[in-house]
């Protein structure tokens, strides 16, 4: 169990936690310990957004350095994915010319104005907040269920290609997959907003229909890029909602 947590927060983190030796274990055995890994990603964020307003550091700048330390603490992985799936998206090609431009490591301009926009977005939603263990919980809770939520696209959809980071995470099995769900809805339901909760399932069922629909239809399958845009959006949807609440 301890490799499979280290195995999840070394793939969502770039956390100094040292050399170990996972063996043949494949990132979709750690698959139940990806709302823990994401709720470590919350809390750090949460704790250092929360620092900054102590400190009397307005909301709209201890937002954005909050976000400067996630993208420091994810080492940017799901932006990365976002801004591909934009980019081949827009393109408007074939589905092969599409997954091509997806993996071209130069980002074009619609993954620049996708980048822009979720960020910005995040980060003034992020500013909304006030001081309180009820934040750091939301951001706990975004974080994790962001994360766990990303299990049920990597065991439903087939894969786009035959090699790539969907690929070589695998797919998770179903008792994983139930795990890492439960325990992301529970520490959203633990953020004490109970309609919020309620509503941001609801959310991700329909942001998760709809990305089923658009990675089939223009992708074939999921890759590592589809997973990171549903993260993306998923946790800033539910950031949103309970703003909201």
């Amino acid at each position: 169990m301890i490799g499979k947590f280290l195995l999840a927060l070394s793939f969502f983190t770039r956390l100094p936690i040292g050399r170990h030796d996972l063996g043949a274990l494949s990132l979709s055995q750690a698959a139940a310990f990806f709302p823990i890994a994401g709720a470590l990603i919350g809390l750090i964020s949460g704790a250092i957004y929360l620092a900054l307003l102590h400190l009397g550091v307005q909301g709209n700048i201890s937002a954005w350095i909050t976000i400067f330390f996630q993208l420091a603490v994810t080492g940017g992985l799901h932006e990365d994915g976002l801004a591909d799936m934009a980019d081949g998206l827009a393109s408007g090609r074939s589905k092969e010319q599409k997954l091509a431009i997806m993996r071209d490591s130069r980002i074009g301009s619609y993954g620049v104005l996708a980048l822009i926009t979720m960020i910005s977005l995040r980060a003034n939603i992020i500013s909304g907040f006030t001081s309180g263990s009820a934040t750091l919980l939301v951001f706990i809770a975004a974080s994790a269920c962001s994360r766990a939520f990303l299990t049920i696209l990597m065991q439903i959809l087939p894969f786009a290609r035959c090699d790539g980071l969907a690929v070589m995470a695998d797919r998770p099995g179903f008792s994983q997959t139930v795990t890492a769900c439960v325990i992301g809805c529970v520490l959203l339901f633990a953020a004490g907003k109970i309609m919020a909760a309620f509503a941001a399932i609801a959310m991700l069922a329909v942001i998760y229909l709809y990305l089923k629909t658009i990675a089939l239809r223009n992708f074939g399958g999921i890759t590592g890029d589809v997973l990171g845009a549903a993260q993306q959006v998923s946790e800033t949807s539910i950031l949103l909602l309970f703003l909201i609440a």
